[in-house]
């Protein structure tokens, strides 16, 4: 799950503004790029978009944001699967972000959430390459809006 919509410092709108990296497809000949391709490709802040014919149901027209590559494997959220639901009624103690958007997406199971902002002043956020967006620190982030620190 994905949450966004903090206004400015939290912002999902700014991804177009801010990533400096275009986006990528992945070639159409290999549906799976090689490690020595992918290294020099996909990094922390690429969007992958899904081919037109990628019909896996949690990829179909997919747009993900990488925040972690290695050797060993990529991680990333899903930008386009908002869901109908808030914060607020999905968990407890959502303070300012109770009216945030929640989006589908990750393998971190039904009960994470991962937060991606803009707000360098959560220092329990990790920064996704040089993007300029972190992520996690959902606590903290709370905090920094709360204290009035960044906007919520």
């Amino acid at each position: 799950v994905l949450v966004g919509g903090m206004m400015a410092a939290f912002s999902l709108v700014a991804f177009a503004a801010v990533l400096p990296t275009r986006p990528v497809a992945l070639p159409r000949a290999s549906p799976r790029l090689t490690a020595a391709h992918s290294a020099d490709v996909i990094r922390p802040g690429t969007i992958l978009v899904a081919q037109p014919d990628q019909y896996d149901h949690f990829y179909y027209e997919a747009v993900i944001l990488v925040h972690t590559h290695s050797p060993q494997g990529s991680r990333g959220v899903l930008l386009n699967r908002e869901t109908p639901f808030l914060m607020g009624e999905m968990a407890e103690n959502m303070g300012c972000f109770a009216d945030s958007p929640v989006f589908r997406g990750g393998g971190g199971g039904p009960d994470s959430v991962i937060m991606v902002h803009k707000c360098a002043e959560v220092q329990s956020g990790s920064p996704i390459g040089s993007s300029g967006l972190f992520i996690g620190g959902l606590r903290e982030g709370q905090a920094v809006v709360e204290a009035g620190k960044a906007q919520g």
